[in-house]
């Protein structure tokens, strides 16, 4: 029950507050540093804020963790505080974004970028993980290990940062940053090998529609391919997309069912976009005035050594003989893609019948 967990960390809480009024410590966090104890109440309130957050009590919660960030902020640059005040960031990040306010969102999320930012300038090592903080000491580890632990865990709560920056930002009408929040979110969630290949396969799909609409066919088919490769983790493309319920099953029964052939449909549908946006920028770009072979060189040479940087680290050859990512010149060209794209709206349709689904049918 979520309210005999807040009873016991109010209870935890209230005793750690009496010890401080009698100014008692934490021997182990001596010296210029916060006092042990203070550490530990700002853990129970990251705890608790997310206790009343979880039912709905989202004013109280948020001022739980305004109020911890304010006892905390002047040892921000400690090991054992810099995870407690990115949580609590992030924390207030999403509680905003919850409330339907992005901006007031984006300034808690810029806060928990600038303070990972910082620490890794000005301090270097990990901070000790909030996860951490809440375990039971662990003695069969490793010093190493323990420090591999807290990097893995202090990068990942600022993929997570990047990534609620990345929702905040097309919340807001930005384009562009959320693009480029959304690249550097998958990026760092492939090279740690930490992320959902459902998840992850849907995002990049997303990403290669942004690419397309500012006409750079290169990143878009890239992302589209990237997909399709994490995609076949989560499951081969099932012989038959169509899928037919059973009178037994229930209807969350038969939505876990539909995931991955829905999957395969979705990337089929962004595949089919990507020709049509292919083909008319093709007819289109034949109509205007042409570079000069000197300005085209230059232009092609700056979009290549910016796409090498945003290419993700994967194998994906296979993937791309399958459609050119250059302009169509001539008939022929055009033929090779409209044969494989009509093979994907084909495979699309198997899911997307007119029966089950009849808007996405007739799009």
């Amino acid at each position: 029950s979520k309210y005999a967990a807040r009873e016991i960390w109010h209870g935890l809480r209230t005793q750690i507050d009496d010890l401080l009024e009698r100014g008692e410590t934490d021997p182990p966090v001596a010296g210029s540093g916060p006092n042990g104890l203070e550490i530990l109440r700002g853990v129970l309130d990251v705890k608790l804020a997310g206790n009343y957050s979880d039912t709905e009590e989202l004013s109280t919660g948020e001022e739980i963790l305004n109020k911890c960030i304010e006892r905390l902020q002047k040892w921000k640059l400690e090991p054992q505080v810099c995870s407690l005040l990115q949580r609590a960031y992030n924390e207030l990040g999403v509680l905003w974004t919850g409330r339907k306010r992005p901006e007031k969102a984006k300034e808690f999320l810029v806060q928990a970028k600038e303070l990972f930012t910082e620490y890794k300038k000005e301090v270097g090592c990990s901070p000790i993980s909030f996860k951490e903080m809440t375990e039971l000491q662990n003695n069969e580890k490793s010093e190493d290990e323990q420090v591999q632990k807290r990097i893995d865990e202090f990068e990942n709560a600022y993929t997570h940062t990047l990534y609620y920056l990345a929702q905040v930002h097309i919340q807001l009408g930005d384009a562009d940053a959320g693009a480029s929040y959304c690249h550097e979110t998958l990026r760092r969630q492939l090279d740690s090998n930490k992320y959902d290949p459902y998840d992850w396969a849907l995002n990049a799909a997303t990403l290669s529609q942004y690419f397309m609409t500012n006409e750079d066919f290169v990143l878009a088919r890239h992302c589209l391919n990237a997909a399709e490769c994490i995609l076949k983790e989560f499951g081969e493309k099932p012989e038959h997309l169509l899928v037919d319920p059973t009178p037994e099953e229930s209807n969350n029964d038969l939505i876990d069912r539909e995931k991955l052939p829905k999957s395969w449909a979705d990337l089929y549908r962004c595949y089919t976009k990507y020709s049509l946006g292919l083909m008319d920028y093709s007819r289109n770009r034949l109509y205007q005035e042409m570079e000069s072979p000197e300005e085209r060189a230059n232009r092609e040479e700056e979009d290549e050594q910016k796409r090498k940087k945003l290419f993700f680290n994967l194998e994906l050859t296979v993937y791309e003989e399958k459609i050119t990512d250059q302009p169509l010149l001539v008939f022929d060209d055009a033929r090779k893609v409209f044969l494989i794209t009509q093979k994907w709206i084909t495979s699309a349709k198997e899911f997307y019948t007119l029966d089950g689904h009849c808007t996405d049918y007739v799009e």
